[in-house]
């Protein structure tokens, strides 16, 4: 057993001594090395004076022989870990009495450890256990004051805090006594006892289980809703999402009135409350409801004069179309998100317009494609040409909240079933929302309807754009664009702006034109990619310049595909070889790393012929990962 042969009296009474130094990092030490004290001293002892010796600790009043705060602070933090070394969950409960006495301290860091701790201890305590459930009624009596002395708002507000977490231990017979103590809180003359029964009103909603138990605790939350203050009423608010979800359906009506009443709230943040919560809200009560009210209360946060709401409410724009429907969703709340997008002097930070766009781009199948060609398209199209959604480095500023690269790297996804997904994955850029919402088909059909809204003149301008990710992000529509609409167009209106990438000054940007550069090969057929493409990627990779050789023997390596023509791989090969005697070892590195690709493509003619004899050369190359990569890609053409 644990704690034989070792005298654990001594052990008790060393760390007694050290608790009881001035010194608080005495004390500190004293409370981390309470686990490694407890797994010596066994479950049983661990209960039985431990745990004992640490709650006499706790309920010191005298100041001067109080424990630090920060001491205080760790043996919270220990003793949420503590359930596996008091024997399990259903010792759970014998951990909770000093915490609970820590939980009616002042300090608010050392409180809420304290109530942290407890809810995780009451999360895993057996839920038909008379002993848990004790537990947890004698502890929310203790921190609510069970006699008529007045008590310290903290420990009410350290109640409210493991209300939730606790009640949903309680026997049947036990909860009306809870929710009436609790009440008691949500009416206290204190605003900061109000505000922590209004935050716990979320979680307690989750676990009703009885209509008689949703009604009160609804009746609470309208009382709430109209506190005086804001903070209680903004945190009473979002409650709503879990509380409508447990209310019968012919109450619906009811709580949706009271809704759509706070949804004009004197307070801006009590409305960003409820934006927050409004896609669970919308999907629970259903589409009757929501198009006879709260398509309104949407609209009326979409045109809040807070950039904050009307951001927060963007966020909800695909739950609500998925619900409203399209006709709706067009008649109603389109014409709002048109303003919106054009709204730039009230949005110079993109707070509204970064979440417009992405939710725009994942709006679920229930608007059909000749409905986002009328409203989706146009607003994007305003998005994409805004010149204030100006791209910022990653760290610097707004990040993904850059208009113009999400929808340009949304236009460059692939379709889901293309078999090559080559542009997808070295760029880096997962698909953002495509997949998110609705049928995949569906969500392609939404892409191409916004390609076809793309003027060549204004691409033409992206791939010249001062900023290297917008010109990387551009070169990444081309593909998709060809699909589109077609190789003439591009022939006549991008060829040439295109492939000056291939020699662009950023090296991400050149690397985005190679890899590209195998859609179009395959897009344009094997002539166009011999007259065009080959040429130019040939006087790449012999020019004065090392970094453009080295994204232009790079981009040969994409030309290697299964679709590519003979005659294609031939040249590729001699440009290949030559590319392996250059003087420069990271050109010859991406040499040999073409090759590579070049040899799961190639004839045997042309392995044996060019592959296999340049390779054999560079196992004699003076760098030592040329010569790795020769030799990995000989092991695999002899396999």
């Amino acid at each position: 057993m644990a704690g034989m042969g070792v005298d654990t009296s001594e052990l008790l009474r060393l760390l007694q001594n050290d608790l009881q130094q001035s010194d608080v990092e005495i004390q500190l030490s004293a409370v981390k090395r309470l686990g490694k004290l407890a797994k010596v001293l066994g479950p049983e002892l661990t209960r039985g004076e431990l745990l004992t010796f640490l709650f006499e600790m706790t309920c010191i009043e005298n100041p001067e022989d109080k424990a630090a705060d920060e001491v205080l602070f760790n043996m919270s933090k220990q003793l949420g870990e503590f359930v596996p070394l008091v024997g399990g969950a259903e010792f759970g409960g014998a951990i909770i009495a000093p915490l609970a006495e820590i939980a009616t301290t002042e300090e608010t860091l050392v409180r809420d450890a304290a109530v942290a701790a407890m809810n995780k201890i009451f999360e895993v305590c057996p839920s038909d256990d008379a002993s848990s459930s004790d537990v947890a009624m004698r502890t929310i009596r203790r921190l609510s004051g069970d006699s008529n002395e007045p008590i310290w708002f903290t420990s009410k507000m350290s109640a409210c805090g493991i209300f939730a977490s606790a009640f949903n231990k309680l026997a049947n017979a036990q909860k009306a006594e809870a929710l009436e103590i609790f009440k008691k809180h949500c009416a206290d003359e204190l605003p900061m006892v109000r505000r922590a029964a209004a935050k716990a009103l979320t979680p307690l909603s989750a676990i009703l289980q009885t209509a008689d138990e949703v009604v009160e605790v609804y009746e609470l939350w309208n009382k709430l809703c109209g506190d005086v203050y804001d903070n209680v009423r903004l945190l009473a608010a979002l409650a709503i999402a879990e509380l409508i979800k447990k209310l019968p359906t012919t109450s619906h009506e009811e709580a949706v009135s009271t809704f759509q009443s706070i949804c004009e709230d004197k307070s801006w943040r009590v409305r960003l409350s409820l934006a927050k919560v409004f896609p669970s809200v919308i999907e629970t009560v259903g589409e009757e409801l929501a198009v006879s009210t709260l398509v309104n209360s949407f609209v009326a946060l979409l045109q809040d004069h807070e950039a904050e709401v009307r951001g927060v409410a963007c966020k909800a724009i695909s739950n609500v179309c998925g619900v409203v429907g399209g006709e709706v969703f067009n008649g109603s709340v389109v014409p709002v998100l048109a303003e919106l997008s054009a709204d730039t002097a009230h949005d110079p930070e993109l707070k509204v317009r970064t979440p417009l766009v992405q939710e725009l781009t994942r709006l679920p199948s229930s608007i059909t494609q000749d409905e986002a060609a009328q409203s989706v398209l146009p607003i994007l199209s305003n998005c994409v040409t805004d010149a204030n959604g100006q791209v910022m480095p990653p760290g610097l500023g707004p990040g993904p909240a850059d208009l113009q690269l999400m929808i340009l790297r949304e236009l460059s996804m692939g379709s889901e079933d293309s078999q090559d997904n080559t542009t997808n994955v070295v760029s880096g850029v997962q698909r953002p929302w495509m997949r998110s919402r609705g049928n995949a088909e569906e969500r392609e059909a939404l892409v191409n309807i916004m390609v076809h809204g793309l003027e060549a003149s204004f691409l033409e301008g992206l791939l010249s754009d001062v900023n290297w990710r917008v010109r990387e992000a551009a070169v990444l529509c081309v593909p998709r664009l060809v699909a589109v609409r077609g190789g003439d167009f591009f022939l006549e209106s991008l060829e040439v702006p295109f492939y000056k990438m291939i020699e662009d000054k950023v090296a991400a940007v050149r690397r985005a034109t190679g890899q590209c550069l195998g859609d179009l090969s395959r897009q344009l057929g094997s002539d166009h990619t011999a007259a065009k493409i080959l040429p130019r990627l040939r006087s790449s990779a012999t020019g004065n310049n090392y970094q453009l050789r080295i994204s232009a023997v790079e981009a040969l390596g994409w030309l290697c595909t299964e679709n590519a023509g003979a005659d294609v791989l031939e040249e590729v090969a001699a440009a290949l070889s030559a590319a392996c005697s250059d003087g420069v070892a990271n050109v010859r590195l991406a040499g040999v790393g073409s090759l590579a690709k070049l040899a799961k493509v190639a004839s045997e003619e042309v392995l044996q012929s060019s592959v296999v004899p340049q390779v054999t050369e560079l196992l004699q190359d003076d760098d030592e990962d040329v010569k790795h990569m020769a030799n990995l890609i000989l092991e695999t053409t002899s396999a």
